[in-house]
């Protein structure tokens, strides 16, 4: 049984779309209602969504201040199997954006460092967009992505080309197969922008 308080944290949504966005990872537009999306307020915020009996936390990874979100998912159970098996038009509850986001303003006219990994990567687009907005694109951004294989960042392959990326460390795992079962082997890739 869902308690008051709890019931008070979700609100009523529906899901827009579902479209493929590379590496295995799919990009759910999701309508929050204008005022839950007014609570996303800087990049690195997230949300829980609650939906088919399952909940997880999602990163939202579009800008902050757009009427819809968009979360970046693989099936893996839970809400992401839901979202990613219900018809457009179905609906789902979702919280209001939790947590402060990435420290903005403390970053302002400063290089920064971001590390970022599993379906977290997504933060980083509305992460570069908002440098680029406040006039940081020449400061120097540095990515660490943590990612289990280079496919997953195909949703992300104009942030490491665009001008405003000077270096990207890229660590992934690639599975062989070994006679007792698989295992990795750690590979480190460093690209130049």
């Amino acid at each position: 049984m869902t308690s008051p308080a709890e019931a008070e944290r979700f609100h009523r949504a529906r899901l827009i779309t579902r479209e493929f966005a590379g590496g295995g990872l799919t990009r759910v537009t999701v309508d929050p209602g204008r005022y839950v999306a007014s609570t996303y307020t800087s990049p690195g915020q997230y949300i829980e969504v609650r939906v088919g009996g399952e909940s997880g936390y999602f990163v939202l990874a579009n800008a902050p201040g757009a009427a819809e979100w968009q979360l970046i998912m693989r099936r893996g159970g839970g809400a992401s199997d839901v979202l990613l098996s219900i018809a457009p038009g179905g609906a789902l509850e979702v919280t209001d954006a939790i947590g402060s986001g990435f420290p903005m303003d403390a970053s302002r006219g400063r290089p920064v460092l971001i590390a970022l990994g599993g379906t977290g990567v997504a933060a980083a687009l509305p992460l570069v967009g908002r440098r680029v907005a406040d006039g940081d694109a020449t400061r120097q951004i540095a990515f660490i992505f943590l990612v289990a294989f280079l496919g997953n960042l195909e949703p992300f392959g104009g942030l490491l080309q665009g001008p405003a990326l000077r270096q990207a460390i890229v660590l992934h795992r690639r599975f062989d197969a070994a006679p007792n079962g698989n295992f990795f082997i750690p590979i480190v890739i460093v690209c130049h922008g």
